[in-house]
């Protein structure tokens, strides 16, 4: 996950989708047959994730302090 995903996942401060969850649960690999609730939780995770890699890609990069009073000063 990246500095920008984890940004996002901490600005829409889901109760459940924290960094740490997300971080846990996207690379899990759980056959529905073997272990459902887990399989369920991971597609679930992978889900929300989806949706935050499609934000951190629309998103324009959010600038610095310094950047934004390098840019009012020019």
């Amino acid at each position: 996950m990246t500095d920008r995903e984890k940004e996002i996942v901490k600005r829409l401060n889901h109760s459940l989708y924290t960094v740490e969850y997300l971080e846990e649960w996207v690379n899990r690999n759980d056959n529905v047959f073997v272990n459902a609730p887990a399989a369920l939780q991971a597609m679930g995770a992978k889900g929300y994730y989806e949706a935050v890699k499609r934000m951190a890609a629309s998103e324009p990069p959010r600038m610095t302090g310094r950047e934004v009073v390098a840019r009012l000063f020019r």
